[in-house]
């Protein structure tokens, strides 16, 4: 077994498609292994000569060789053949001689493990193998990515992103849109299903988009996040990737700072202006600076009238380490497998036992604006720390 070495990334994204095709010479059974984890984990295409078949299947140390699909083929050993395969999400189809021969679908995707060339018996030989992929890593980025304005060589300060800490940031970013669009904004029901993870993205990108697929970089392209000593403002980013998940482009940038396309290190674009009125202009106070500061890092839940007094409450994201200590598992936007419902409700906060309205006033703003009227029928327990999604 042979695996190919990718010149940009380490392994392809999930949403990305892989095409593999060589000339295949062998005594017994060779091809493709695809989707591998472990020696003991992975699945393969091949041409089984002593058989003449072509094969799809996998191997586990526990099951060993299984065929998921065949399809009868003459198969002359020492004959060359062009075998190719095409991986999309879960499925796999595979040509021979240019022509389709067998497909299968999987129950996950098949092109986020390693991938090369295996020969599992006889005598084989490979040439001319190609390798097409749509990875955004390999092209330039589309609307859907904030890029570093520059690229860097990696440093000590580009530590690695937490869960928690992306966590954190996307409270506040879902905040501070919330804030921009208005309480009730339609488009605020797309943080209700959003999945936002750290991801290794390559190059010089800081954040990737598809549909409710938000990605963060690690390392921010090299540069550090803020919260690591580097120079990379975490929740701009996270802001301008939920952007995308709301409907806005680049193109709105001009409306919100927070959509330009690239991120200059040190640099922080605020979503909103804090309600400063005062010519675009006109040289900013050391008082005005400080109101901007303070409102870009708040992390609060509004309670309103039904807060019993309090007009706010806050969550610890960041508790210490140890028993009970935070994992991925606590996330709402990182869960291990896909929920049937929208994976934030369980962490949105109820201000009041019993006052379950029609029109979700129960719930904080941002609870409000993803529920709506669908918070009439949820049970009023109160809760001020996030709970364990149930899926």
């Amino acid at each position: 077994m042979s695996l190919i070495d990718l010149p940009v990334v380490d392994r392809l994204s999930v949403d990305a498609v892989l095409e593999l095709t060589t000339t295949v010479n062998t005594q017994g059974r060779a091809g493709f292994v695809f989707d591998r984890y472990s020696a003991d984990n992975f699945k393969f295409v091949a041409i089984d000569a002593p058989a003449d078949k072509v094969v799809i299947g996998h191997y586990t140390k526990k099951s060993g060789w299984v065929e998921d699909a065949a399809f009868a083929k003459p198969i002359d050993a020492g004959v060359d053949y062009t075998l190719g395969v095409s991986l999309k999400g879960s499925t796999v189809s595979v040509t021979l001689n240019g022509q389709a021969v067998v497909g299968f679908a999987y129950n996950a995707v098949t092109v986020d493990g390693y991938f090369g060339l295996m020969a599992s018996t006889g005598q084989a030989s490979f040439d001319d193998v190609k390798v097409k992929t749509s990875d955004r890593a390999f092209a330039a980025a589309g609307g859907g990515a904030m890029l570093a304005a520059d690229t860097v060589v990696m440093t000590d300060n580009a530590s690695t992103l937490t869960q928690a800490e992306l966590d954190s940031a996307a409270v506040t970013a879902m905040s501070q849109w919330t804030q921009a669009l208005g309480n009730g904004d339609p488009r605020l029901a797309g943080f209700g299903d959003v999945r936002i993870t750290v991801a290794n993205l390559g190059g010089d990108e800081l954040g990737y988009t598809q549909g409710r697929d938000v990605r963060i970089d690690g390392g921010a392209a090299g540069y550090g996040w803020a919260s690591h000593g580097g120079s990379m403002d975490l929740v701009t980013v996270v802001e301008h990737e939920l952007g995308h998940v709301l409907g806005f482009d680049h193109g709105d940038a001009d409306r919100y700072p927070v959509m330009h396309e690239d991120l200059q290190p040190g640099l922080q674009y605020l979503l909103q202006a804090a309600n400063i009125d005062q010519h675009p202009d006109a040289p900013v106070s050391d008082a005005t600076l400080m109101k901007l500061a303070k409102k870009a890092v708040e992390l609060n839940f509004d309670l309103g009238a039904l807060g019993g007094g309090a007009s706010e409450a806050r969550v610890d994201w960041q508790p210490s380490l140890g028993e009970g200590a935070w994992s991925t598992g606590y996330s709402p936007f990182a869960a291990d497998k896909e929920a049937r419902l929208a994976n934030f409700t369980d962490y949105l906060i109820k201000s009041a036992a019993g006052q379950q309205a029609a029109d979700g006033s129960a719930y904080d703003a941002l609870g409000q604006s993803v529920l709506g009227k669908r918070a009439a029928g949820k049970d009023s327990a109160p809760s001020a720390d996030p709970a364990r999604r149930k899926s």
